[in-house]
């Protein structure tokens, strides 16, 4: 996050579908606002809230990097 204000932003958002107390308190020191749908009491991997969390390779999550946004 730091980086994106070094890069100018006026305002970051941070959100997440799910996210441990410890992780969003650390995000919330450094974001101006952080939406988090659910940060449960028993947090043990991200994974353990989706029905299917297989992991991404290298080289797909570039090319999703490099998709223009459609917004």
């Amino acid at each position: 996050m730091r980086q994106v204000r070094e890069a100018g932003a006026e305002r970051v958002v941070f959100a997440v579908p799910v996210g441990s107390s410890n992780a969003i308190a650390r995000v919330e020191r450094e974001a101006d606002e952080v939406i988090c749908i659910e940060v449960p009491e028993r947090f043990g991997a991200v994974g353990q809230f989706y029905r299917s969390f297989e992991q991404v390779s290298d080289e797909k999550a570039l090319e999703y990097l490099d998709r223009e946004s459609p917004i």
